[in-house]
């Protein structure tokens, strides 16, 4: 038994034994709940709560913890109610926060975006609340406000890595490729094994035409996670981009190894191996692309490449060997 796992068996111990002296506490109820959900008991934890609540039919404690552990179980829907009757009761501001969470989770977007106003509205520098606010409005396409959001999220708190990252990421779909690529850089300073940042970073050069730069991000990435399939497929591209053939094919022969129902990647090497002539193997993948890839674009383009193909010199079509392709 872990230190941890120990200290919270005897705080469950202690809370037990409380219940059973005051069994008609609520606080008692409440901090015995909580403890049996440190210890992973959520289903003891929302019995407490339910007979918390028996007692004291409005307390806001005992509802916004109720709300809580609906949220840990992944039950938004049944957490809401209890945080509105929270709310109505003592508004208090952390628990407006976690209905507005809730509401997210549920999908009622416009909604949730009032309450984090709310919540902004009496607390400006609520770095998570900007935060929250930025993801709701870039599930909603309004991305121009959610870059606002997280560019406030980062004025409340210059720490919050994770803001700076969703902003550049905004920024990228805003086509402000200068002003993200900076961003990145920053978040790749202050924390420098960020997988996503520096892959991010790695699309950005390749889609600029910075074949280099992109290569330096992409093996950055697979430093992190060797087992990154989409850096693999993306280092493929950057390799090609330099004008690297048989290191693009090896890149991608990898991705595809880690994840066969990559069908991008897989149409990416059979254009290679066309382009050099190994017209058997490029008509392999084609074939596979056009018969299991989930994207019908990717199907498509299989299929008329694929026709293309046959009809100009029809090769004898085999299953593709990765171990010779490179």
């Amino acid at each position: 038994m872990t230190r941890s796992r120990l200290l919270g068996t005897l705080v469950s111990a202690v809370t037990a034994a409380d219940v059973r002296l005051r069994p008609s506490s609520r606080s008692a109820l409440v901090r015995h709940a909580q403890s049996r959900a440190a210890l992973g008991d959520e289903r003891g934890c929302l019995e407490l709560l339910t007979a918390a609540l028996r007692l004291e039919p409005e307390a806001p404690e005992v509802l916004s913890t109720l709300g809580h552990a609906f949220m840990r179980l992944g039950q938004p829907r049944r957490a809401v109610p209890y945080y509105v009757r929270a709310v109505r009761v003592a508004d208090e501001l952390e628990v407006r926060f976690s209905l507005a969470n809730a509401l997210f989770e549920c999908g009622d977007h416009d909604a949730a975006v009032g309450h984090y106003l709310a919540v902004l509205e009496r607390r400006p520098q609520h770095s998570r609340a900007h935060f929250n606010l930025g993801h709701t409005y870039k599930a909603m396409g309004e991305l121009a406000a959610a870059e606002i959001a997280f560019k406030n999220a980062l004025d409340a708190d210059a720490a919050f890595y994770k803001a700076r990252f969703m902003r550049a990421h905004v920024l990228t779909l805003l086509g402000r490729q200068g002003e993200a690529m900076l961003e990145y850089r920053h978040t790749i300073r202050d924390r420098p094994n960020y997988l996503k940042a520096h892959y991010n970073l790695g699309n950005c050069y390749l889609k600029s035409g910075d074949a280099a730069r992109a290569l330096q991000c992409y093996r950055a990435v697979l430093k992190i996670d060797r087992r990154y399939d989409k850096a693999h497929f993306a280092l493929g591209q950057a390799h090609a981009l330099a004008g690297n053939a048989r290191k693009a094919r090896q890149a991608f022969v990898e991705a595809l190894r880690l994840r066969p129902d990559l069908h991008a990647c897989r149409l990416h090497l059979a254009q290679l191996l066309e382009e050099s002539g190994r017209l058997e193997e490029a008509a392999a993948h084609y074939q596979l692309c056009a018969r299991d890839s989930a994207v019908a674009a990717e199907r498509a383009e299989a299929l008329e490449r694929l026709r293309a193909l046959t009809e100009a010199a029809p090769p004898r079509v085999t299953e593709p060997s990765f171990a010779a392709v490179p």
